[in-house]
């Protein structure tokens, strides 16, 4: 596999992954700085669209839409009860103003487009190819904190896989002593939040540990650099285009 590349039968797996972690990055900057919600919800259902193009990609936005359906919900709600401004009506303590309506949606359509950004332009990408291009644009500022900040985030990579086998196996383990996972969303994030912080502090500790053993054997970046991005002029073209459109929303 060519470094910038992911291969499936996807057409949109034929774009360079360099950039569409460009593009990633990109939109998601630009979606932060967007004050407009005409053009936000544009980019939301010119995204959606990209799912033609994408024999998987549909069930992906129909998969995040249903997850992160309570957390737009949420998002509408606090800003609904939170912003000051003209009273719409009252809900016991709580006052809905019209600005929190405006805010609430708002910020509701960044988290839309922030999901299906996500999921247009890193999808497909291997693990180990995106530290690869992280530690490669962190490596460029020349600073050896953010140089060991990267190769422990690589290295946590590597123990994602057990990572994930170890949450199933530890999940198992606590139904079988009576632990709930199907009580409110509360209750269910409170539970995950146990399970989950502590092997996930445990990951870093190991990359960590395994960071300072190889910076003490000499390590001088192979093992995450190898060869730099290759662009080719289409690629260069969609990069270009796409900092025109990060500049555009940025400015609406």
């Amino acid at each position: 596999m060519s470094v910038g590349f992911v291969k499936n039968d996807n057409k949109l797996a034929e774009i360079g992954a360099d950039v569409r972690m460009f593009w990633g990055v990109g939109l998601t900057i630009g979606i932060l700085l967007c004050q407009s919600k005409l053009a936000l919800t544009i980019l939301a259902v010119l995204l959606s669209l990209l799912s033609l193009f994408d024999s998987g990609m549909a069930s992906r936005y129909r998969k995040f839409i249903w997850i992160g359906f309570p957390a737009i919900i949420m998002i509408l709600v606090i800003h609904l009860f939170y912003h000051e401004g003209e009273i719409l009506f009252r809900f016991w303590k709580f006052s809905a103003t019209e600005a929190g309506i405006r805010e609430g949606a708002l910020n509701s359509l960044r988290f839309v487009n922030f999901g299906l950004v996500a999921l247009a332009t890193l999808g497909g990408i291997e693990a180990v190819d995106f530290g690869r291009r992280i530690a490669w644009g962190l490596g460029l500022f020349r600073w050896n904190k953010l140089k060991n900040l990267s190769l422990v985030f690589f290295i946590a990579i590597r123990f994602m896989p057990s990572f994930v086998r170890e949450t199933d196996l530890v999940k198992i383990a606590m139904r079988s002593r009576g632990a709930d996972f199907r009580g409110s969303p509360v209750d269910k994030a409170r539970i995950y939040i146990r399970l989950l912080l502590p092997l996930l502090s445990r990951v870093i500790r190991q990359a960590d540990d395994i960071a300072c053993a190889i910076s003490l054997k000499g390590y001088q970046g192979e093992y995450l650099t190898g060869r730099k991005p290759s662009l080719r002029a289409a690629d260069v073209f969609l990069i270009v285009i796409g900092a025109i459109i990060v500049v555009v929303l940025a400015l609406l």
